[in-house]
C-alpha cells in the first residue's frame, strides 16, 4: 500500500513539473524583412533579411544593385537601419522592431544616374 502512495505522489509531482515547464523560450519572436529592387523594366534584386534574436547581435549587410546604387542595412534584435547610395533621393529609414513585427510595407520612387528605380521594403518574405 506504501509503495501505491509512493507511486502515486511521485506521478503527481512529475505532472505538476511537467505543467510547469514553459516551452516558450522566450527573447522577441522572428522577425524578418525584405528588399526588393526594380528597375523600369523588371525586378532584379531581392532579399529576405531576419534580424539576430541574441541580445547584442548585429548584422550589416550591403545590397548592390548594379550602377552605382547600394543598399546598406544595419540591424539589431530592436531595430534597422536602412540607407541606400548611388540613388536620388537618398532614403535613410528606421523601423523598429514592433513595426517590422505588426507589419510594414513602403514604397520608394528613387533616380539611379537617370534611371529610374523602385525600392520596396517589407516585413514579409516572398
Amino acid at each position: 500500500m506504501h509503495s501505491r502512495r509512493s507511486i502515486a505522489s511521485f506521478a503527481a509531482l512529475c505532472l505538476a513539473a511537467l505543467l510547469a515547464c514553459q516551452t516558450d523560450p522566450g527573447g522577441p519572436e522572428l522577425a524578418r524583412f525584405s528588399v526588393t529592387v526594380h528597375d523600369s523594366q523588371s525586378q532584379i534584386k531581392q532579399e529576405c533579411l531576419y534580424l539576430p534574436v541574441l541580445l547584442g547581435s548585429r548584422i550589416e549587410h550591403e545590397i548592390r544593385a548594379g550602377a552605382g546604387f547600394v543598399i546598406q542595412v544595419k540591424a539589431t534584435r530592436d531595430r534597422v537601419e536602412l540607407t541606400t547610395r548611388g540613388a536620388s533621393p537618398n532614403v535613410d529609414k528606421r523601423l523598429a522592431y514592433e513595426t517590422l513585427r505588426v507589419g510594414y510595407a513602403e514604397e520608394f520612387d528613387l533616380d539611379v544616374q537617370g534611371a529610374p528605380y523602385r525600392l520596396n521594403v517589407s516585413s514579409s518574405c516572398p
